[in-house]
């Protein structure tokens, strides 16, 4: 198994737009895809089931947030995100 970073790396300036509690659960979100990576060996969260239903609708809104911000529109995705899941093998393009 490839060897992942779990730790989440805060922000330098580029998260100073969200509130400490968007931060939070930001956090919470990673964490918990860090743990189903640690037990799936991927990142990749199936819709099908319910007990990840939450994190995958996480999952995919990372991706759509990640379009928007290659595409240079507003979006909620930053370079410190990209770089956190990166780090963690998250595939970007299914």
């Amino acid at each position: 198994a490839q060897a992942y970073r779990c730790e989440i790396d805060s922000g330098t300036r580029d998260d100073e737009r969200f509130s400490k509690r968007q931060l939070d659960l930001w956090q919470q979100n990673f964490e918990a895809l860090c743990q189903y990576r640690a037990v799936h060996g991927h990142c990749n969260v199936p819709h099908e089931n319910a007990d990840y239903l939450s994190l995958a609708r996480w999952v995919k809104r990372q991706r759509n947030q990640y379009r928007l911000f290659e595409d240079g529109r507003p979006s909620t995705m930053t370079p410190t995100r990209i770089t956190n899941l990166n780090r963690i093998g998250f595939i970007w393009k299914i």
